[in-house]
């Protein structure tokens, strides 16, 4: 039978609060801070890790999954602006970007063998007159 461990925390002057619950085989935790905002979630085992983040100052924003095959992540960040989707495995990666100050575009497939992309950089805004 698993051992379970059970923590929790609450502190003020103004705010930290955190749970984490763990066994043999899991990890639960979640964490709140502020002056102003952090807030996390994580949940882990040996072959899964599943995590969330929303910072702030003004924003960040994550999600992740890991396997030891895959891992899928997603992103927000700003002052201002980046974007960003990430698949990828052993044998393939694929991703997506926006970024700006002014403007990045990006989409990328990858494997060992093959790398195929699609890219629009600027810092104008292209046009006819």
């Amino acid at each position: 039978m698993d051992r379970v461990k059970l923590s929790r925390t609450l502190s003020t002057d103004r705010v930290k609060l955190s749970r984490t619950l763990s066994t043999d085989r899991v990890k639960l935790s979640r964490t709140l801070s502020t002056d102003r905002v952090k807030l996390s979630r994580t949940l882990s085992t040996d072959r899964v890790k599943l995590s969330r983040t929303l910072s702030t100052d003004r924003v960040k924003l994550s999600r992740t999954l890991s396997t030891d095959r895959v891992k899928l992540s997603r992103t927000l960040s700003t002052d201002r602006v980046k974007l960003s989707r990430t698949l990828s495995t052993d044998r393939v990666k694929l991703s997506r970007t926006l970024s700006t100050d002014r403007v990045k575009l990006s989409r990328t497939l990858s494997t060992d063998r093959v790398k195929l992309s699609r890219t629009l950089s600027t810092d104008r805004v292209l046009g006819c007159d």
